[in-house]
């Protein structure tokens, strides 16, 4: 066989090759609304609700700060589920990119675990350094002090993370 010949052969296969590795994984398996256990954090209780359609994500989160009052928090943007892995605890975890809406498209790096009508999210694991394959969020800290909501905003550095969170769970509504 002549070079060009088998240069011909192996570009398209090449090219066949490199876009099936290329391929976002199918969104659908998101898709629909999942809510959390109630949960209890510095003595108030709440409920965060992740919405899923299309390629576009909404979450919810829902903190009763006193028998009447509630603060809502809500955040909008787009996600792309890429290639899976091997969480530490040996089970096949989506990793899914998070862009917000919200502060000027801020990127956040994720690992989503699937188990029927259940879906885990991978512990958030904060970097000294933010090189590499890191991210930086501004997160907003909500504090209720004497009934009064006092919310920070904090910059901190984290990788994608490796180990999921199997003691939160986010319930499939739909």
């Amino acid at each position: 066989m002549t070079r060009l010949k088998a240069i011909l052969l192996i570009t398209p296969l090449t090219l066949f090759l490199l876009g099936c590795a290329a391929e976002d994984e199918d969104a659908t398996v998101l898709q629909g609304t999942w809510q959390s256990e109630e949960f209890t954090t510095e003595g108030n209780t709440g409920d965060i609700t992740y919405n899923f359609n299309g390629d576009n994500f909404k979450v919810f989160t829902s903190l009763k700060v006193s028998p009447d009052t509630y603060t809502n928090i809500e955040s909008t943007g787009d996600f792309k589920i890429l290639d899976t892995i091997t969480t530490d605890s040996g089970l096949e975890a989506y990793q899914v990119n998070f862009t917000y809406k919200r502060d000027k498209g801020a990127l956040e790096k994720k690992i989503i675990y699937i188990d029927g009508r259940k879906l885990y999210l991978g512990n958030s694991t904060k970097s000294e350094a933010c090189e590499g394959d890191t991210y930086t969020l501004i997160e907003s800290i909500t504090q209720v002090v004497n009934e009064s909501i006092i919310t920070n905003e904090v910059s901190t550095c984290y990788i994608r993370p490796t180990s999921l969170n199997l003691s939160f769970t986010y319930n499939k509504k739909d």
